[in-house]
């Protein structure tokens, strides 16, 4: 099995079974946790995927519209979360939504979720609501801090240039469908599937196989980055959207990309297509200068581009965010 992601309105829903979920007292708890990103205690389905441990992704949450499972989420501070904008409906309404933190299973709660209401989301202004389209990432701001634990903690964001080479090995992990077109069962186990990140070259190439795309114009955004194999054994899919790859640094985890779009879960030749992290962090911490306490720093350049191309996309994106006063 595998976790297979793709940008498909039709996002695999979950309807919960009714029992309460504790939400989140008032106020911003300290605890020993409050200085850590990306360290959970148990640093050790997706499309070939399988059960995850509980706790070992403590940043994944579910984003949910009247209390149904609709995407995935990762939590990056306290108050603030990334998912994908693709997951948000044009007539947003902040109130229909919450998310369910520390969960491991999506039927039944377990003793350690919480479940918090939305205060606002924010849609990157690139995005289209067209298919493939770049800039397919959003912010969640929670209507109360969080509570660090063991089993609710914050991964950490690339910097502003930082880049993970291709052939990097990463992790997806979500509650989507296990197959096209196939529900997850119960008891809806949070699944993981390791993968491989590709270079921008090869995803390219891949996407412009048995494609009517002609060869000059470009798949591939400089926001987005790719990760699976041309076999397609693993994959995220409908469902998984919104949740993090996780990719581990050293002795910590950064969040790589957020899951976006892709053709057919876990086919050949076309590996999941995530939006790119770390071109977004200026833009992310416009809104949320809180999680640059998260951010690890690198001096590499931009995942899988040609510096040129990286340095004009963060233009363009920083003219656009001016231009509309953000």
């Amino acid at each position: 099995m595998s976790l297979l992601v793709t940008a498909s309105p039709h996002l695999g829903t979950r309807t919960h079974n009714g029992s309460s979920i504790p939400t989140v007292i008032k106020g911003e708890q300290k605890s020993p946790w409050n200085l850590v990103c990306g360290r959970p205690p148990l640093s050790l389905r997706v499309i070939g995927g399988e059960n995850a441990r509980e706790g070992k992704w403590p940043w994944h949450a579910s984003l949910r519209r009247f209390k149904q499972h609709i995407c995935g989420a990762t939590l990056i501070s306290h108050s603030w979360l990334l998912t994908a904008a693709h997951c948000i409906p044009r007539r947003l309404n902040a109130t229909q939504f919450s998310v369910l933190l520390g969960s491991y299973h999506l039927d039944s709660p377990s003793p350690h979720a919480l479940e918090q209401k939305v205060r606002q989301i924010i849609q990157h202004p690139a995005y289209t609501h067209l298919d493939e389209s770049g800039g397919d990432i959003a912010l969640i701001q929670l209507s109360e801090p969080v509570p660090f634990s063991e089993n609710i903690l914050p991964i950490c964001l690339p910097g502003v240039s930082s880049a993970l080479p291709s052939g990097t090995s990463c992790w997806v992990t979500g509650w989507g469908n296990i197959e096209e077109g196939v529900p997850l069962p119960a008891p809806q186990i949070l699944q993981q599937a390791q993968l491989s990140l590709l270079s921008w070259e090869t995803c390219e190439t891949l996407y412009h196989q048995d494609s009517h795309r002609p060869l000059k114009v470009p798949v591939i955004e400089y926001d987005m980055i790719c990760a699976g194999s041309e076999e397609g054994t693993a994959d995220s899919c409908q469902g998984d959207s919104g949740g993090p790859l996780s990719c581990q640094l050293k002795d910590r985890w950064v969040l790589g990309g957020v899951v976006s779009w892709g053709e057919v879960c876990g086919a050949p030749n076309r590996p999941g297509v995530y939006a790119n992290v770390s071109a977004f962090i200026p833009w992310i911490i416009t809104h949320a200068p809180e999680v640059q306490q998260n951010l690890v720093p690198s001096s590499a350049s931009f995942y899988g581009y040609p510096e040129s191309s990286i340095l004009l996309g963060l233009f363009l994106m920083i003219a656009e965010c001016l231009l509309i006063g953000l």
